[in-house]
């Protein structure tokens, strides 16, 4: 209640006139309020860390990129039977598994679109569990179990780690860092009936990965808004809301879904459901095939950080390749003035100061007129796609680059050119 009183002097010694007005319905307008802005806030401060993991991504791909190409280049270097080899492919591993990361950073500021392929789902499971044993607390233990090792899906695999990291963290937390988590995957046949709708899939085989844990369970009354932003059961500060929502919108992504099953004091269970597909004729993570030399074709390297531009020459040297390497748009421009210089390729960086890749390929494109470009770039988006095919880019490559990656490309670009 809101009470306004005044004296009335008029009506006689002591005269009050007091009014009361309900005003429950503005104050739980203001509370509404309040609580938009603080999603805003919030929204606005995952935006901003999104923004800074990109830009640190983005500088962490080029440091990679150059331990990537000098480890692959010094391998070659030694004899089969030198003791540093072991060494060498420890680093070669760990860059490999910084690859992987600096694609989780991406994907997580949103900058780097699914990128789905077939792969076999439980060497991905097995993967993600063993990085969670190295971040849970002592006290859960976390085990696997499976019933078909040839379980095969379409699926972005930085993406579906996301899922099973925060699904069974969440666990890990519900339980008070102390209990069981259990990983159970599985094929499973839907058919048309009850709960169908309610999951938005079509009747046919699907993969399913359960994550059940020993914690305290789903209340009744949470569970039609566990998915939704900003909903959470955690203490002020402990938790965004935005864990299981991004959970959701994966799945949905990869036309599937999620499911919880629980009751309270029985712990909980999420279930994942990807369609089933057919195994890819050549296994995820298998080395690429050796490709072959050049012969002495003139290949112009752009890219403005020094060391991977270094690096970058030397594996396309080693290759038979002739390369002119610039770290500055408009230095390599002007070598393309001097119609003495012959171009087979250029490959240029995306990302450069006072020139982006996409602006030096139209300037390129006016002097050598079909020259095959390849562009290179720590993140691709769609949008980025449509624009480069748009000025006749032939590829592009993911940073951090491998030297097989570059001589591949490369040599597939220069022999489509000339045939």
């Amino acid at each position: 209640m809101e009470v306004v009183a005044r004296l009335l002097p008029a009506l006689g010694k002591g005269v009050v006139l007091a009014i009361g007005r309900d005003i429950s319905a503005q104050r739980a307008a203001e509370r509404a309020r309040a609580e938009l802005e603080a999603r805003l806030r919030q929204s606005q401060k995952m935006e901003a860390v999104g923004t800074l993991a990109g830009g640190v991504a983005h500088d962490f791909n080029n440091i990679l990129g150059v331990i990537l190409g000098n480890v692959e280049l010094a391998r070659q270097d030694l004899d089969p039977k030198h003791p540093a080899l072991d060494s060498l492919d420890e680093i070669l591993k760990a860059s490999r598994r910084g690859k992987s990361l600096v694609r989780q950073i991406l994907a997580f500021s949103r900058r780097q679109p699914p990128d789905k392929k077939a792969l076999q789902l439980m060497p991905l499971i097995e993967d993600a569990v063993k990085m969670l044993r190295a971040t849970l607390s002592a006290g859960v233990a976390i085990r696997t179990r499976h019933e078909d090792e040839s379980l095969t899906v379409l699926a972005d695999p930085i993406q579906v780690h996301q899922v099973l990291l925060n699904l069974c963290t969440n666990a890990a937390q519900a339980m008070e860092h102390l209990g069981e988590i259990d990983v159970c995957a599985e094929r499973v046949l839907l058919r048309d009936g009850a709960g169908m709708d309610a999951l938005q899939l079509s009747a046919g085989e699907y993969a399913s990965i359960r994550v059940s844990d020993t914690g305290p369970g789903v209340l009744p009354s949470h569970l039609e808004h566990l998915f939704e932003p900003f909903f959470t059961t955690k203490p002020d500060g402990q938790g965004t809301g935005l864990g299981l929502s991004v959970v959701h919108g994966i799945m949905q992504s990869h036309k599937g879904a999620v499911r919880v099953i629980g009751e309270p004091g029985r712990g909980a269970t999420f279930q994942l459901l990807f369609p089933t597909t057919r195994p890819s004729e050549k296994p995820p993570g298998t080395s690429p095939a050796p490709c072959g030399r050049g012969a002495g074709e003139s290949i112009l390297v752009l890219d403005d950080e020094p060391s991977v531009l270094s690096a970058t020459r030397k594996v396309l040297e080693r290759h038979g390749y002739l390369v002119h390497g610039f770290t500055r748009p408009q230095d390599a421009l002007d070598a393309m003035k001097d119609s003495a210089n012959p171009v087979a390729l250029i490959i240029t960086d995306y990302r450069m100061p006072g020139m982006d890749g996409m602006r030096f390929v139209e300037e390129a494109a006016q002097l050598r007129p079909g020259t095959p470009v390849v562009l290179t770039s720590g993140f691709v988006s769609d949008e980025l796609r449509t624009a480069a095919s748009a000025l006749g880019v032939r590829s592009i490559l993911l940073k951090p680059c491998t030297g097989e990656e570059i001589c591949g490309v490369v040599q597939e670009s220069v022999l489509r050119s000339s045939a």
